[in-house]
């Protein structure tokens, strides 16, 4: 593995960006065809390894599972959460501990426990009878409604109740302007970033660090 996996000529600041398009999973596939099941092409300044096809990808992720298990040092992943996020955290011996304790804590909220069971079914049978109800008031007399909104709300209170013992009005101002921002954050940073594979641009205003802002 000391070799560089073979690739597609890089072009400079862009590297592979333009011949990968939208449609990623078309360009992996023709370029798999072309260089094999591992090869690598650039992303702005960042090198990225492709593994196409189940051989490989099972050597990479449950072989050699450790080796794999790091996360990019992206820019994003600092800004989001200061290097402190066990989701964009650096395999180490402190994110094991991070995760065993993120599991022990998870176990308490197990649908095989009954308590715990009742407890979530109690949740959402609650928010799915409001929802019920405000999709029949919204959509009464043939009216157009888009049921997107009212069930991002009712799976946001059900989260609410489990993790804060609360719920929120589907009108409460502050809650919907907290979705809003979650959701403009996940879309900005969801997305990808170009300050991840084009560091440079970390310095100059961008949408990633704007949503950012809003957000926190």
């Amino acid at each position: 593995l000391g070799s560089t996996p073979p690739g597609p000529f890089a072009w400079p600041l862009i590297g592979n960006a333009a011949a990968v398009g939208q449609a990623s999973h078309l360009s992996f596939a023709r370029l798999a065809r072309r260089y094999g099941d591992v090869f690598q092409i650039r992303l702005g300044s960042c090198p990225i390894v492709v593994l196409n096809g189940e051989r490989a990808i099972h050597q990479a992720l449950v072989q050699q599972g450790s080796a794999f298990a790091d996360r990019p040092p992206f820019a994003s992943f600092r800004v989001i959460s200061g290097g402190r996020s066990m989701a964009f955290g650096h395999y180490s011996e402190h994110w094991k501990v991070q995760r065993r304790a993120a599991h022990s804590t998870m176990r308490n909220f197990s649908t095989r426990q009954l308590r715990s069971r009742q407890v979530l079914e109690g949740h959402v049978l609650s928010e799915a009878r409001e929802l019920v109800a405000l999709l029949v008031r919204g959509s009464a007399d043939g009216a157009f409604l888009d049921p997107r909104p009212l069930t991002v709300v009712a799976v946001a209170n059900v989260m609410s109740a489990v993790c804060f013992g609360c719920r929120y009005s589907h009108d409460d101002p502050e809650f919907r302007e907290l979705l809003s921002h979650n959701e403009e954050f996940g879309r900005t940073v969801g997305a990808g970033s170009l300050v991840d594979v084009m560091p440079w641009l970390q310095y100059f205003p961008n949408p990633m660090r704007t949503a950012f802002r809003e957000f926190e």
